[in-house]
C-alpha cells in the first residue's frame, strides 16, 4: 500500500478504498479507529476523520464509526498488539485506522492485515525498520501509513550550526528503540560521525 504526505492524502485514500470495495448504495461500512489515548487532541483528529469521510462518500454509503481505546495502550506494547488483533479480526469491521504514534508502531510491527489499515502518525520509517519500496509504498498487504511532517535531520543541522555540540542524549519511546536496535540506522551513525558527535540513547516508557 502507499505511503502518504497528509491526513487529506490518508483521507481520500480510505474513501477511494470503501468506493472501490462497496458497490451497493446503502451498505454499511464500519470502520473502528483506535486511539493512543483519550486526549482531546486525538478526539477531534477523529472527528475529523470521521466527519470527511462522510462528507465525500455519506451520500453513497451508511457508516458505523467506532472509536477504541484501551488503558496502558501507550504503555505497553503487549495492550496495543492485542487491540489492533481483535479490531481486525472482528468480521464486522471493514476498515482500521490508527490515531496515535504507538498504535501506528505497533500497526507497522503487525503488517500485513486481512482488511484495509491504515496508520496516521509514523515518525521515521528508517529509524522504526519500515519496509518503503522504490514504488512508494509500503511493501505489505493492506497496510497504508502516514509519516509525520517532522524532520529531525534538519533539526539537529539547525541545533548544531546554532551551538556545535560534542556530546548528545536522546530519549526515545522504548517501543521504538527496540525496533532501532534491531537494525541501527545507517544514516543516522553517518550524522553523528560525520559531525564528530558521541551520542547515547535513552529509552523511555
Amino acid at each position: 500500500m502507499r505511503i502518504l504526505p497528509s491526513v487529506s492524502f490518508l483521507i481520500l485514500l480510505v474513501t477511494c478504498c470503501i468506493s472501490t470495495t462497496y458497490g451497493q448504495k446503502d451498505d454499511v461500512v464500519k470502520v473502528s479507529i483506535i486511539l493512543d489515548t483519550e486526549l482531546p487532541q486525538l478526539q477531534d483528529f477523529a472527528r475529523r476523520i470521521e466527519s470527511e469521510i462522510t462528507t465525500l462518500v455519506g451520500n453513497r454509503y451508511q457508516f458505523e464509526f467506532q472509536r477504541v481505546f484501551r488503558d496502558r495502550l501507550v504503555r505497553d506494547t503487549e495492550v496495543a498488539k492485542s487491540v489492533l488483533k481483535e479490531v481486525t479480526n472482528d468480521s464486522s469491521v471493514d476498515l482500521v485506522v490508527g490515531a496515535g504514534i504507538a498504535i501506528s508502531a505497533v500497526m507497522a510491527e503487525q503488517a500485513p492485515f486481512p482488511k484495509p489499515v491504515f496508520a496516521t502518525a509514523v515518525l521515521d520509517p528508517e529509524l522504526q525498520r519500515i519496509k518503503y519500496t522504490k514504488k512508494g509504498t509500503s511493501g505489505m498487504e493492506n497496510f497504508t501509513y502516514m509519516v509525520v511532517p517532522t524532520n529531525y535531520y534538519r533539526d539537529l543541522e539547525v541545533f548544531h550550526q546554532i551551538l556545535p555540540y560534542k556530546h548528545l542524549t536522546l530519549l526515545l519511546d522504548d517501543y521504538i528503540y527496540q525496533r532501532s536496535q534491531e537494525n541501527p540506522s545507517a544514516r543516522f551513525e553517518e550524522f553523528m560521525a560525520e559531525r564528530n558527535v558521541q551520542y547515547k540513547v535513552i529509552p523511555v516508557k
